[in-house]
Parts: structure tokens; sequence; C-alpha cells
């Protein structure tokens, strides 16, 4: 995870100096000096941007890992043909479902595949159970959308 900008703290001995180093539109790199409560502030942002990416990351691992289950198939009694076709379709329907936000195909599978209860979910996710509904309602409404194309 890399800082949005650099810091840099110096002191005349009497007085704190807080400056930030930001990227300019040509590539180079721009030192600014600001007060304490911007200091501050950035670092609360850069804390904020290393949390969302930490979230982003667990959400992507998690979603691949569940891309990467194989599912037991009966398929005993299937002919090659319908055995490729079968795959195909999943592809398919793989492929649609990633058109889902992480967070919404997390919860999507969690609830309408395996059948974990909303409270289950919310507790796995750290969140209200509203706002799981509200999440397995919009990701429907969206799969609807998809599937009906």
């Amino acid at each position: 995870m890399s800082r949005i900008y650099q810091r840099r703290i110096s002191s005349d001995g009497v007085i704190n100096h807080y400056y930030i180093t930001v990227p300019d539109s040509d590539g180079g790199q721009i030192e600014v000096e600001v007060c304490k409560e911007v200091f501050d502030t950035l670092e609360d942002l850069q804390r904020d941007v290393w949390r969302l990416e930490k979230a982003d990351q667990r959400h992507v691992r998690h979603l691949e890992m569940m891309f990467e289950t194989e599912l037991p198939e009966l398929l005993v009694d299937m002919s090659a043909e319908d055995i490729l076709d079968e795959k195909f379709r999943a592809e398919e329907i793989k492929e649609k479902l990633r058109k889902l936000s992480a967070k919404q195909l997390r919860r999507f599978l969690l609830r309408d595949m395996l059948g974990y209860p909303i409270k289950h979910i919310a507790t796995l996710e750290g969140c209200s159970e509203d706002s799981i509904k509200e999440s397995l309602s919009l990701a429907r409404k969206k799969l609807r959308r998809i599937f009906s194309e």
C-alpha cells in the first residue's frame, strides 16, 4: 500500500513545520508547508485509503476463492458434449455474476447460494443487517437486469 502523498516534519527548536509532497501535473513533485490541522487531516485520509485498499483486497481474495472452488458435479451419466455445454453455461453465469461489486457478489453468494442467515452475514461483514438487506436487494435487481439482457 502506497501513500497518496509524502510527509515531513521539521523543527527549528521552537516550532514544528509540517510539509507534504504531492505529484504535479508534469510528473514532478511539489513540497508545500501546511498547518498541523491539514497535516493531521491528510494522515486521517491516508489511513482511510489504506483501510479501503485492505478491504478491497480482502473482498477480491474472497471472490477468487469462491470462483476457484469447484462444486461437486454429477457428471457420471453426462456425455462429453453435455459436460462441455454445462461448462460454457457455468462460465457465462460467472461472467454475469462478476458484474456485481465484490461486496454485493459475496453477500449474494453467502445468502442466496449458501443459505447463510442475514444476521450471520452482517456479523461476518461487521455491518448492520439493514446494510446487508439493502446490498442484497440492489444485487438482485442488477442480476435481474443482467440476466434479462
